[in-house]
C-alpha cells in the first residue's frame, strides 16, 4: 500500500523521514519540515503487509528552470527492504496521476545510482544531463 502522508501525518513519521533523507536532500531539517506541513514537499510512503514503512519518496512540484512549466520532481527515494515490479508500477501511477492532476508537464528526478536509474528508466524516463563539480 502507498499513500501521500497528509500534513498532520508527518510528524509521526517525521524520525524515519529524517534518518532516510539526511544524505540524499539538500536541505536543512527544518526547512525541510516546514514544507512538509506546509504541503510544499509531498511525502509517499510504501507500507508492508504489517503496516511498517518499506520505502518512501519525497516530491515537489517546481518550475523547470529553462520553460517554467510545472514539472514533479522526485527529490528523493529510499528503500528500506527489496521491493517489487508491482510496488514500482504502483507508485510510479501514483506519481503520474498526481502530477497531472496537479498540471505538470513533466517528472523529474536526479538520481546518481544505477540501480535507481535502470528502474526508472523502465518507465519512460530517459537521461537529460549529468553535471559534475569540482569545488574550489
Amino acid at each position: 500500500m502507498i499513500i501521500k502522508l497528509l500534513p498532520q501525518q508527518i510528524p509521526e513519521y517525521w524520525e524515519t523521514i529524517k534518518s532516510s533523507t539526511s544524505k540524499s536532500v539538500s536541505i536543512d531539517y527544518g526547512t525541510l519540515l516546514h514544507e512538509l506541513l506546509n504541503e510544499k514537499i509531498q511525502c509517499w510512503v510504501v507500507f508492508n503487509e504489517s503496516k511498517s514503512v518499506q520505502a518512501l519518496a519525497l516530491t515537489r512540484i517546481e518550475a523547470n528552470k529553462d520553460t517554467q512549466k510545472k514539472q514533479l520532481h522526485i527529490i528523493s527515494f529510499i528503500s528500506f527492504a527489496l521491493s517489487n515490479n508491482a510496488i514500482y508500477e504502483e507508485g510510479m501511477k501514483l506519481l503520474l496521476d498526481f502530477a497531472k492532476k496537479e498540471n505538470c508537464e513533466s517528472i523529474v528526478s536526479d538520481i546518481y545510482n544505477e540501480d535507481d536509474r535502470n528502474i526508472i528508466s523502465r518507465f519512460g524516463f530517459r537521461e537529460k544531463y549529468r553535471i559534475y563539480e569540482r569545488a574550489l
